[in-house]
């Protein structure tokens, strides 16, 4: 395992052991960020029950506390500039202890509006993409794929345990028992504080000696810029279209449940289908993994933007059926889950791939900003969609979008399987 983070540079020299240190720590991040993505998405029913239940149309209210609680997504963009100029190692101890704090206070939260500030807080911190850009300039250009796909397998671990979680603090329909979800997500306080013993990316410490001049305000701006050239725009921009819709769409992850709980009679299949769900995307993971290295990237983008919108009027389609609605959900939400997540990872695979060392950070952030934008106006749409065409009808609607996606893979995404990182 260690050997296969050997990078192509030979300077500076890490030992076997480091790399071992170096994939478990980024392994347990995963783990960590994999939880707290996912638990608030499986717990919706619960919390608007909980503070809700006098209230009428409480889907869509919840849709709208879900989209300004988002707008801490767009934070991320100023983690990520900053560590294209401060480093990679201390925001990935940044983002650890923010989702262990911010988990905190989502557990002490007494009404809605503390609920939402907890979770606008948590989703400032988990969806960085620090921990892979770690991974990308540390290991092989050959085994840059497998390596990403390797700690996202072993942090579905996190998808395992909201599983378990679930069945364990949610077995039967209740409003309250919602809170023992957050209990594991604590535990990322103290295990943040082991990234002291990581290094900084060697990547990173190779600019450092190119560029050992002050960064300016005007340096930050065409840093922000540089993605946006002639030499990088005609791929980034269509990975953030990509990646708005795919925004769009991750309004199924978040509030998919609420849609699942409203079509199941019985919590212990509102279970199954969570645990479908979870299964799917460490089946995604091993896939993509599997298959990128070696058929490359574009091929999965378009199979998995086929996919997504099928899975998901599946679900839709299929509740109409009443001797039908579970089955439909259980496959239909778990094939919507193995490709959501599956193609996120592609595409932010491909923009870490398609840019040099210098902007890395910052055009990864700036597509995990498209893509929290997509989010937020996905989850107002469906505050105003849901009381006149119901959940299923609005994640349809937003699931059509992808066939856009195919087009702009066949035109202007290039294959970036066993590319050389470019450093500036």
């Amino acid at each position: 395992m260690a050997e296969s983070f050997e990078p192509n540079c030979d300077e500076p020299k890490r030992s076997k052991g480091y790399f071992l240190f170096l994939f478990i720590f980024l392994c347990l991040m995963e783990i960590f960020d994999t939880y707290t993505t996912l638990f608030p998405n499986v717990i919706g029913s619960e919390v608007q029950d909980d503070f809700l239940s006098g209230v009428s149309n409480p889907s869509a209210v919840m849709a709208l506390v879900v989209g300004l609680a988002s707008i801490g997504m767009l934070f991320v963009i100023i983690n990520q500039v900053l560590a294209d100029i401060i480093g990679r190692r201390i925001f990935l101890f940044i983002t650890m202890f923010g989702m262990g704090i911010a988990s905190v206070c989502m557990y002490f939260s007494q009404n809605i509006y503390q609920y939402a500030i907890a979770l606008f807080f948590l989703y400032i911190f988990f969806s960085s993409d620090i921990w892979t850009i770690y991974i990308s300039e540390e290991c092989a250009k050959e085994r840059r794929g497998i390596n990403l796909n390797l700690v996202l397998v072993f942090g579905v671990i996190g998808v395992g345990l909201v599983t378990v979680s679930r069945w364990l603090f949610l077995p039967e329909f209740g409003p309250s028992n919602w809170r023992g979800m957050t209990y594991i997500a604590f535990l990322a306080i103290p295990v943040s504080f082991l990234v002291f013993g990581l290094k900084e990316t060697r990547k990173f410490e190779e600019l450092k000696k190119v560029k050992t001049q002050k960064i300016t305000p005007k340096d930050t701006f065409q840093k922000i810029i540089k993605p946006f050239g002639k030499k990088y725009r005609s791929a980034f921009i269509p990975l953030l279209v990509m990646s708005f819709i795919s925004g769009l769409n991750y309004t199924f992850i978040q509030l998919g449940e609420i849609f699942v709980s409203d079509n199941l009679a019985d919590n212990g299949q509102v279970n199954w289908v969570v645990t479908s769900m979870g299964v799917a995307a460490i089946a995604g993971y091993l896939i993509t993994g599997f298959i990128s290295d070696r058929k490359g990237r574009k091929p999965l983008m378009l199979i998995y933007s086929i996919l997504l919108p099928a899975s998901i009027a599946l679900c839709v389609f299929g509740v109409f059926i009443p001797s039908l609605a579970f089955p439909a959900l259980l496959i239909g939400a778990g094939l919507a889950s193995l490709t959501y997540w599956s193609l996120g990872v592609v595409n932010r695979l491909v923009s870490i791939e398609i840019l040099p060392t210098d902007v890395r950070g910052t055009g990864t952030a700036i597509r995990s900003v498209i893509t929290a934008l997509g989010t937020i106006l996905g989850n107002f749409i469906s505050y105003k969609l849901f009381p006149l065409i119901g959940e299923g009808y609005t994640f349809f609607i937003f699931s059509v979008l992808l066939v856009i996606n195919i087009p702009l893979i066949l035109i202007f995404i290039k294959e970036t399987k066993s590319k050389e990182l470019d450093l500036s």
